[in-house]
């Protein structure tokens, strides 16, 4: 390939976290690379002439792993070591908060939890805000799985299911509301030793 001449270089970096995925596009040496990481391991590399094709096709070798992933697993349930596995896997990305509310939550009785509690303890203004944080949990179990439901309702949160015991409807989450979680997530988050 032709180094472009340095006026024409797209000097941007472009970073993205795709499904748990880490993707970067930059020049490098007068060339556009682009690479895949998961957790400070490199999956994949790609060149290209332009950032944003890399970034498009550093998206398509990350739906291809998904693909495969979900393939493998087919119609089958979660167990424990995969769910914890999932968890490992993007655990580097759940903020301090977040690992806190998981660790409090699957050490109270019955995995059971109530918002206000919830609330208190990661020093949140309000529930909504501390729900927001378990639904970013969920979506990245979500993501790891490569969990697609058949029919997912829309008044649902995403992943909830994969996560709690109960569905969670949009918009009702309160400093009264009990979450209670599902009993394989909180093994896989004991044997973590978190």
């Amino acid at each position: 390939m032709q180094p472009k001449p340095l006026t024409d270089i797209d000097s941007r970096v472009l970073k993205e976290d795709y499904f748990n995925y880490d993707l970067i596009a930059r020049s490098w040496n007068d060339e556009y690379r682009g690479r895949v990481w998961k957790n400070k391991e490199r999956i994949a590399d790609f060149e290209g002439t332009d950032l944003d094709e890399i970034m498009v096709e550093l998206r398509g070798i990350v739906d291809a792993i998904l693909h495969e992933k979900r393939r493998e697993r087919g119609k089958r349930k979660t167990g424990i070591p995969e769910l914890a596995e999932a968890i490992a896997g993007f655990e580097p990305k759940l903020s301090r908060p977040q690992k806190m509310m998981l660790s409090v939550h699957c050490k109270a009785p019955g995995q059971r939890v109530m918002m206000r509690a919830m609330t208190r303890l990661g020093d949140y203004a309000s529930a909504e805000l501390a729900f927001a944080d378990y639904v970013q949990v969920a979506r990245r179990l979500s993501d790891e799985l490569a969990y697609a439901p058949a029919s997912r309702r829309k008044d649902v949160y995403a992943g909830s299911a994969l996560l709690f015991s109960d569905e969670i409807v949009v918009g009702s989450v309160g400093p009264d509301t009990v979450l209670t979680l599902r009993p394989e997530v909180a093994k896989a988050i004991e044997t973590l030793k978190w």
